[in-house]
């Protein structure tokens, strides 16, 4: 179990607004895909790098639980 102090920490840092830490790129014969996602739970594009993170996006968009969505990456289309 987490300690409180650890769990209140967390809340405040609102990882979901800090800025891509570094960007992806495609050319042609890439084996994953790559893009971004319209997130209506954060208003704006979530990075991706594979199908199976885009699918993740999507149900964590459509959870009413879910507040907010942070990506590492910055897509083409962010």
């Amino acid at each position: 179990m987490l300690d409180e102090p650890v769990v209140s920490a967390w809340t405040s840092l609102r990882l979901e607004c800090s800025r891509p830490v570094r960007s992806f790129y495609s050319w042609p014969g890439k084996r994953n895909y790559e893009g971004s996602w319209w997130s209506s739970t954060m208003c704006s594009h979530v990075g991706f790098e594979s199908l199976l993170e885009r699918d993740f996006l999507m149900l964590a968009d459509y959870d009413r639980d879910v507040v907010g969505i942070a990506s590492a990456v910055c897509g083409a289309m962010a």
